[in-house]
């Protein structure tokens, strides 16, 4: 089982840079060895992942700016809850 919790801290007055928190929590498989093995995959995905998260959030902060504010309609359910 893999978790990833993420945090952003804004570390300037205006919010505009921030420091990025991250844990990686994974459950250790049955099999020995068998972590270590995935542990390059496991890195690359959440490498990627992350990646992906700096994009939107930068995409975000660009929409924000050309409209002044948070015009945003959200539609995906987990985050409307």
């Amino acid at each position: 089982m893999l978790h990833v919790w993420l945090g952003y801290t804004p570390v300037d007055s205006d919010q505009r840079k921030n420091r990025t928190f991250i844990l990686l929590s994974v459950r250790r498989p049955k099999i020995p060895g068998l972590l270590e093995l995935a542990w390059p995959l496991l890195a690359k995905f959440t490498d990627r992942v992350l990646g992906e998260d700096r994009e939107i959030v930068e995409m975000e902060q660009v929409a924000y700016d050309a409209q002044g504010g948070d015009w945003n309609q959200e539609v995906f359910p987990a985050i409307i809850t």
